[in-house]
């Protein structure tokens, strides 16, 4: 396996580099593991450090190990050009480099994207994050290059290398990413509507938006996310949204009690009240094991958020892990 590793780190150098200097874009590579719970594998992923910039690009390369040179170069080439795919939109031009390199001009594109750090080793170094949700989970920093509204978002990793570059600190950063969420519409809407509703935009379907809303059903499933839902389908990375005090704070007001938040995805939470249930700790018991299933059976590995499930406490405020 070890020198299969190496072989993987050498042909990067040997056929990746190349293609993307090629291409204009200066970087490094490096590969390693990350050891993954939850009975989750040791991962390999090959890292992509753009120069210049401090942005990441990660590809998880573990079925690599163990393979012929041949499959290897043939993967090495599909990464280049996926990278490609996702930094060129954002670098067509001299103006778009200096873009990136200038915090004033970017900072409004930057935002958090909800991770598991039990899941996510990675982000415990070299990356700036800050412990969030009862500290069980991590926000991480992205910066997105182009709209973020829709399905087509490219976006990059903030890495230690950006703040520097940006000469700003990580709690600059955080204040930031605040700003700009609480800028977003969150959207918060029942759950059979996504799958019945012709039309997920109407602000009638956005309970937050709605006008008069009386109280909602605690035994009831709602989603929550940041950002629009079109066509069925969520705003990516909107999982952000149970960091906005407010949006949560107006969830325990239409709901009237305390709520089992369920990380179904990076892109959004399911919510339910507590009351149904004989007590939290039944219902903590059966929201894991909602979530387990969840991400066995519908949730792509990429957008696998975590197997946690957290209450919403209306009275201190705050998010707790509940299992």
């Amino acid at each position: 396996m070890e020198n299969n590793r190496d072989t993987i780190s050498r042909r990067a150098k040997t056929i990746l580099v190349p293609m993307l200097a090629k291409a204009g874009y200066s970087v490094t590579t490096e590969v390693k593991d990350d050891d993954r719970s939850q009975g989750r594998d040791l991962e390999t992923r090959l890292i992509i450090h753009t120069k210049g910039s401090g942005f990441v690009i990660r590809f998880v390369v573990t079925a690599l190990l163990g393979a012929p040179a041949s499959k290897i170069d043939r993967a090495l080439k599909r990464c280049a050009r996926e990278y490609l795919e996702d930094i060129v939109p954002c670098h067509k031009n001299e103006a778009a480099l200096n873009s990136l390199a200038d915090y004033e001009t970017i900072r409004h594109r930057i935002f958090i994207r909800l991770q598991d750090p039990d899941l996510h080793p990675e982000f415990k170094e070299g990356f700036p994050a800050r412990l969030v949700m009862d500290s069980q989970m991590l926000a991480v920093y992205r910066v997105a290059m182009n709209e973020q509204a829709g399905q087509n978002l490219v976006s990059a990793a903030i890495s230690t290398d950006t703040l520097k570059l940006w000469q700003i600190t990580e709690e600059q950063l955080w204040e930031q990413a605040l700003e700009n969420l609480k800028r977003e519409q969150p959207t918060f809407i029942h759950t059979l509507h996504v799958a019945t509703s012709p039309n997920l935009r109407h602000p009638r379907l956005n309970l937050l938006l709605r006008p008069g809303v009386g109280r909602l059903d605690p035994a009831a499933t709602y989603l929550l996310c940041s950002g629009p839902v079109d066509r069925g389908r969520v705003a990516l990375n909107g999982a952000r949204a149970v960091l906005n005090d407010s949006t949560l704070e107006k969830i325990g007001r239409l709901l009237g009690e305390d709520y089992f938040i369920l990380p179904s995805s990076i892109h959004e939470v399911m919510i339910t009240g507590t009351s149904p249930f004989v007590s939290l700790e039944k219902g903590a018991r059966a929201m894991k094991l909602t979530v387990a299933d969840a991400n066995a059976h519908t949730v792509n590995e990429k957008d696998l958020l975590s197997y946690k499930v957290f209450r919403y406490d209306r009275r201190k405020k705050e998010i707790v892990r509940a299992a």
